[in-house]
């Protein structure tokens, strides 16, 4: 409830937001600008940050879950972010890249609250 690792539960569920947030960014971009206003720089930029994200949460190559054994909102936080992005811009998350993230992100879905609101494509 308190002290270092409810701070760092927090740092994680932010993580997670703001790459979420980036790849919404692109998405926004993509979709909802027509193509001759979309700015291609701002999309990249997007993507590097949410790479960024993406990276720092494979960096913490969880054993079980990414504060130990027991799953906390960091968890539901970043595998809602895995799915969004897999769903959405799948680029930032190719094959292989991010193992961790990927082996993590099965766990989620193996769960029932993660296997009974998986969302659909397109």
């Amino acid at each position: 409830a308190s002290g270092p690792r409810r701070r760092q539960v927090l740092r994680l569920v932010g993580l997670s937001v703001a790459t979420t947030e980036k790849a919404v960014a692109v998405v926004y971009e993509r979709s909802w600008r027509p193509a001759e206003k979309q700015h291609a720089p701002w999309i990249e930029r997007c993507q590097g940050q949410a790479a960024a994200g993406l990276a720092a949460l494979e960096a913490i190559a969880p054993e079980a879950w990414l504060m130990g054994e027991e799953m906390t909102a960091a968890d539901v936080a970043a595998g809602v972010m895995y799915d969004f992005v897999r769903l959405a811009v799948p680029e930032l998350l190719p094959e292989g890249r991010y193992p961790n993230l990927d082996k993590f992100a099965k766990r989620c879905a193996a769960l029932p609250a993660f296997a009974e609101t998986q969302p659909e494509p397109g």
